[in-house]
Formats: structure tokens, C-alpha cells, sequence
């Protein structure tokens, strides 16, 4: 498995190391590698690369809580693309994997050939309280006790209640984080 050190977090990434273009698509908000690698298809003329982001999939740390921004992810990117020697690549991302893309072309637009963005959750304010609640809870409920126990929490929480009375699909979502393999 590759992983690498940067921020003294250990990241877990994937790359193909196909022969065409590098391309780093980035995963959502609480997705991981499966979500950006079940999207992008094998291809002759890419390589693909993803990474999970901090306190996402298997890069289980995430350092301080005001270290989830576009900018420390856009910077956990860049230190892969420095990991693996990439001085121009192509960037994308789904949803908050989106934000993070388009934070860091703006910000390295000398290392980026081209944008994708998919799914794009963001605007120009913060997050709504509302789905920063739902992932803290999620945090919170996940801390100490094993995924089944810590989803039944979640799901009688006045969070979740909330969340899935106006949208069960939203709702769903969220339960999801309870389902991967390594939590």
C-alpha cells in the first residue's frame, strides 16, 4: 500500500503509474480512493492518482480541526505531487474534492494543465452548519465505541433526525460513514 509522510500524517494514495497524463481526482467529504478510482476508468492515455484525504479512508489522522480546509488539503496535494515528482498535472475532484481542486489551480495555476470538477458542493461561504454538525457528531459518536453501537447513537441523535427528516437521501449518505471496512 503507498502511503506517504507529510505533515507528520501518514496519507494513503493510489497511483496507477500509467504512462499518459498524471491526473489527481479528489474524493468528496468523507469518501476515500474507492469513491474517485470507481469513477475514473482505466485509461491508456492517464495516470491516474488520488489521494484520501486527512482523517478520510485510511489516512486516519487528520491533525488539528482547523487543519479540514481547502487550503491544508489543496497542501496535503501538493506535497504528493512533490512525493511523486509531478511538476504539471491535471487536477479534479468530486464534490469537496471539487473545492479543494479548484483552490489549488488558483493557487499553483504554473502546475496545473487542466481543471475537472464534478459535482461541485461548495460556494464562497463556509460549509452550512447543518452538515458540519452531522460529520462532528459522526466524529464524536465513532470516538469510542465499535461502528454498529456508534451508528445507533448517530441515528437517535437530534442531528441525524433532523437531517433525515428533510432529506432521507441525505440522511442515507451520512450513515455511510459508519460502513467502511476500517472504521
Amino acid at each position: 500500500m503507498p502511503y506517504f509522510t507529510y505533515d507528520h500524517i501518514r496519507f494513503y494514495y493510489e497511483d496507477d503509474e500509467g504512462d499518459g497524463e498524471p491526473f489527481i481526482f479528489l474524493h468528496g467529504l468523507g469518501g476515500d480512493v474507492n469513491q474517485t478510482f470507481g469513477v475514473m476508468k482505466q485509461s491508456d492515455n492517464i495516470r491516474r492518482i488520488s489521494l484520501d484525504f486527512r482523517g478520510h479512508g485510511k489516512t486516519v489522522s487528520f491533525g488539528h480541526a482547523d487543519d479540514f480546509s481547502f487550503k491544508q488539503f489543496a497542501e496535503d496535494v501538493i506535497a504528493l505531487t512533490e512525493h511523486l515528482h509531478l511538476k504539471l498535472f491535471n487536477i479534479g475532484g468530486i464534490s469537496t474534492g471539487a473545492g479543494v481542486s479548484l483552490h489549488l489551480a488558483l493557487r499553483y495555476p504554473a502546475s496545473v494543465s487542466k481543471l475537472i470538477v464534478s459535482r461541485p458542493a461548495w460556494e464562497d461561504k463556509p460549509q452550512e452548519k447543518w452538515v458540519r454538525e452531522a460529520f462532528a457528531k459522526i466524529h464524536d459518536v465513532l470516538q469510542d465505541t465499535d461502528p454498529l453501537t456508534a451508528q445507533n447513537r448517530y441515528e437517535n441523535s437530534e442531528v441525524y433526525t433532523s437531517i433525515n427528516s428533510v432529506s432521507s437521501y441525505a440522511g442515507e449518505s451520512l450513515l455511510g460513514q459508519f460502513k467502511y471496512p476500517y472504521v
